[in-house]
């Protein structure tokens, strides 16, 4: 929300119209067995491979979003509240069922 209004109050004090507020993260999706984090690390190691394995194990807990599809909900229901224009959510895994489970929440 702050990062968001400063974007807002430096446009107006710019003299430019709204801007468009947009943000993304990778997801995991789980059912509340704690799966998801570990999709999350999985998924980090692979994609940060080139950063030492201790930096990326010290951003993986906190990395993302993780966790049930009714907490992704609500994440995602805190953004529009904030203003955001889009969200683009980044899978962690190719396994094509989380892009069917997040068409189910947006739906």
């Amino acid at each position: 929300s702050e990062l968001f209004d400063v974007a807002r109050t430096s446009w107006r004090e710019a003299g430019r119209p709204e801007p468009r507020l947009t943000t993304s993260f990778w997801f995991a999706l789980d059912d509340g067995d704690g799966s998801a984090r570990v999709q999350m690390h999985r998924h980090l190691r692979h994609y940060m491979n080139w950063l030492p394995v201790h930096l990326v194990d010290a951003l993986a807990p906190a990395a993302g979003f993780a966790g049930t599809e009714s907490e992704l909900r609500a994440v995602l229901r805190q953004f529009e509240e904030i203003g955001a224009d889009e969200v683009q959510l980044i899978p962690t895994s190719s396994d094509l069922t989380a892009v069917h489970r997040i068409a189910q929440i947006i739906a």
